[in-house]
């Protein structure tokens, strides 16, 4: 937070540090590739396996890392890239290796990508969507199974369960949604009781996200508060997000549609939302690096710059 409050200066800081955040995000997709091709790199968080194949980490972090945090970047890279061309590359790369990464939050992020283009684009981008869903991706899948790409099979497979004995290895994707809203938190309930849940027992409270693995992790966010801070924790955390997202959505009615505040603002409310999804099935992102660089990005740029936008707003007008 305390980096974005002096990082962030106008739109422009903040559109470069986003940029600059996916640019990252892309990198962490080679090193996925690199691993799959070479073998493990030795001073990464271990590798695992998963459906008979080596499941990496990357240089975002742990396995579980890449499939939320790459898809953040997607509606950056989509929205602010100029470039066509490298535009196109980089959302294949980074769809690509969050594939490769076998997670089923993965696949849950790009279609998550996928439905937010066609809420908040224009109608001709909402037909290439449909069309793509109706034909390009079952022709895209089939390609796939027929040459046997081992990584985007296994991580269909483990959704979908399309092939015999496919997802033995992990649990089914409803029944993983089933226990992080639950059963995995009741761990923690169970270890730290009613008083825990009501005034937090502090650092410890986060589990594995805070850097004490020997406690069960309760793989949920909003659990994850309560056990840290307590009741007083979550309620401040919700009306800090509240005040943003009403905030966002204030100021991008500031702007004609396709301009680029506008793109910005709507990225901002994506990424935000996506990060908040994520947390009730992952844990508390914005104290991770890379969800936090995220996180307070936006909540520092309009909470303390909205009189960047409102400038800019006044100008345009």
């Amino acid at each position: 937070a305390v980096f974005c409050i002096f990082a962030i200066t106008n739109i422009n800081s903040y559109v470069y540090l986003l940029k600059v955040f996916a640019i990252f995000i892309l990198i962490g997709g080679f090193s996925i590739f690199y691993q799959i091709v070479f073998g493990p790199i030795l001073w990464f968080p271990d590798a695992s396996e998963r459906e008979g194949l080596v499941r990496f980490s990357s240089l975002v972090g742990s396995l579980t890392a890449y499939g939320i945090f790459g898809g953040l970047a997607l509606p950056i890279i989509y929205f602010l890239f100029e470039n066509k061309l490298v535009r196109n590359i980089c959302l294949a790369v980074i769809v690509m290796a969050m594939l490769c990464t076998l997670q089923k939050a993965a696949i849950a992020n790009i279609v998550l990508f996928v439905i937010f283009l066609s809420l908040s684009s224009s109608l001709l981008t909402k037909l290439k969507i449909i069309g793509f869903v109706a034909f390009g991706l079952p022709v895209a899948i089939f390609i796939f199974y027929y040459l046997d790409v081992s990584y985007v099979v296994a991580t269909v497979d483990n959704i979908l369960r399309l092939k015999e004995g496919s997802g033995d290895s992990d649990v089914p994707f409803f029944q993983s949604i089933l226990d992080r809203l639950w059963f995995l938190p009741s761990q923690l309930y169970e270890m730290h009781g009613p008083s825990g849940m009501l005034f937090g027992v502090g650092m410890v409270g986060g589990s594995g996200t805070l850097g004490f693995p020997e406690y069960p992790m309760a793989h949920n966010g909003l659990f994850d508060l309560l056990f840290i801070g307590g009741i007083l924790n979550f309620l401040v955390f919700t009306t800090l997000v509240i005040f943003v997202l009403q905030r966002l959505s204030a100021a991008k009615k500031l702007f004609a549609p396709q301009s680029f505040p506008h793109d910005v603002l709507k990225v901002s409310i994506f990424i935000y939302v996506l990060l908040l999804i994520n947390m009730l099935f992952a844990g508390p992102l914005h104290v991770q690096p890379y969800g936090g660089v995220a996180f307070y990005a936006i909540t520092v740029f309009i909470c303390l710059r909205y009189d960047s936008f409102r400038r800019a707003a006044t100008l345009e007008k």
